[in-house]
């Protein structure tokens, strides 16, 4: 009942003025998940690294028995700092470019996603055997503040200061970087590269701080341990969840 009731404050709350917040430091790590969907059980492999003015993740899907070639492949870099508001200094993850790889009936099918500072927009450039993802897109910047590609969520959202704020809920636009095959793999999202949603905290349960993310009027869970390390997604209605391995 809880969820419920979270999924319903996020709907229908406003969001509250931003104040002044401090930037959290994001360290370079190696992870790897469990990761189940409709389609069966894979295994994910999670790198972060930080040079200090950008973060790089790579995000690979692997099936189990075989861990020396991915299924599927993201390579997110967004730039770190911060910006002056009337609020005060706020951090700032500015999304830079995406890659994205994946194979469908032993196809390969690539994307790249990259921020166009002058014209505020998305520049894609898309790959594949197929004729309507082949060519070139350009897509305007919605309004917003702060932006997160979705594989890097949980990082762009503690870097933003939003794994302190537990008392309201924040606006944030997803930027699908998988697109435009993400539409393939999740039902009733948006088709465009981008999506609002509200994030905000819902409870400590069993020493993990846990969060939701509404999006397109689904909710995702994300999970984080005292430390505020990302420890699990469960997304419910496309039957997903990605749980950490301590292996």
């Amino acid at each position: 009942m809880r969820i419920l009731a979270l999924s319903i404050l996020v709907l229908f709350s406003s969001c509250a003025v931003q104040t002044s917040r401090k930037s959290a430091q994001i360290s370079d790590s190696n992870s790897r998940y469990f990761y189940k969907d409709r389609t069966g059980e894979f295994i994910i492999k999670r790198s972060v690294k930080n040079s200090g003015s950008k973060l790089v993740l790579k995000h690979e899907i692997y099936s189990p028995n075989e861990l020396n070639k991915a299924l599927e492949k993201t390579i997110t870099v967004s730039g770190l700092g911060a910006i002056k508001t009337k609020k005060g200094t706020m951090p700032s993850m500015r999304p830079s470019v995406s890659q994205h790889s994946i194979w469908f009936e032993g196809e390969k099918f690539f994307s790249q996603l990259k921020l166009n500072t002058k014209k505020r927009s998305l520049d894609v450039v898309m790959k594949s055997p197929e004729s309507q993802w082949n060519g070139k897109k350009s897509y305007s910047f919605p309004k917003g503040t702060i932006f997160c590609f979705f594989t890097q969520i949980p990082e762009c959202v503690r870097y933003h200061g939003l794994l302190e704020e537990k008392s309201r809920p924040h606006q944030i636009q997803v930027i699908w970087d998988s697109f435009p095959y993400h539409t393939e793999v999740y039902e009733k999202v948006s088709s465009d590269p981008f999506e609002q949603g509200v994030w905000a905290f819902d409870k400590v349960d069993d020493n993990k701080l846990r969060y939701g993310l509404v999006i397109g009027g689904q909710l995702i869970i994300y999970e984080f341990n005292t430390q505020e390390r990302f420890e699990n997604m469960y997304w419910v209605v496309q039957g997903i969840s990605l749980q950490r391995s301590e292996e």
